[in-house]
């Protein structure tokens, strides 16, 4: 997207966050300049170091940790560790539902709003354009929007609260319907990928939708459009 609005002669910035843990393998096919890459907090690290150092722990006592599936069938103690580890799992999981709302990635929402603001100071696009998931991206730029003025686009390649493969618990849909509305509803429009996605948010938010389905340019697969 950035490329083709790049080469049709609009004057584009993209914020983006670290590498994620994935490998850059594709080309940056816009001037590296026009590109800010920013840090972010990984909300999930605790649980990380709380994994490693579990790990650590099961390694230097493995011939303790080994009989402890003989006593708990004989009836003994090593039922204890069981709970302990159905109380740390339901710990763990309510620590993520706490902090990774709307996603896994709210720790790149300071540090993308900082980098939007910089960029603006000096600079007027016409619009903001957010594209998510993640959905996090989507604050930072009705954050921006609000705070220069400027209209805000997000583009919807998943649905969000209304996405049928994400499992939340109650209470933690119940905040991001109310997140969502608070970001969604405030937006010039909306883009999303699919005609009934888009009259549901219609319907849901009383705004312009445009339809741009998930698709490719050929000049990517050379070889394929040859055949």
């Amino acid at each position: 997207l950035a490329r083709n609005l790049h080469e049709s002669g609009h004057e584009v910035r993209v914020v983006c966050g670290p590498k994620w843990n994935m490998p850059r393998t594709l080309p940056l096919e816009i001037p590296f300049e026009r590109v800010t890459f920013t840090n972010s907090i990984n909300v999930a690290a605790p649980l990380d170091w709380a994994t490693e150092l579990r790990d650590a722990w099961r390694a230097r006592n493995g011939s303790a940790t080994a009989a402890g599936p003989a006593k708990a069938a004989a009836g003994g103690s090593a039922a204890v560790p069981g709970a302990a580890a159905r109380l740390v799992s339901w710990l763990s999981d309510l620590y993520l539902d706490g902090v990774t709302i709307p996603d896994v990635h709210v720790g790149w929402i300071p540090w993308a709003t900082a980098a939007g603001a910089k960029l603006l100071r000096d600079w007027t696009p016409d619009i903001i354009y957010t594209s998510g998931p993640p959905h996090s991206v989507h604050i930072v730029g009705q954050r921006l929007s609000r705070r220069f003025g400027i209209p805000h686009v997000p583009e919807l390649r998943d649905c969000w609260v209304d996405d049928p493969y994400h499992v939340w618990p109650a209470w933690k849909r119940r905040v991001a319907t109310r997140l969502e509305r608070s970001t969604l509803s405030q937006a010039r429009g909306l883009v999303t990928v699919s005609e009934p996605w888009a009259e549901r948010y219609r319907q849901k938010y009383g705004l312009p939708v445009a339809t741009v389905y998930n698709g490719y340019d050929e000049r990517d697969f050379p070889d394929v459009a040859a055949v």
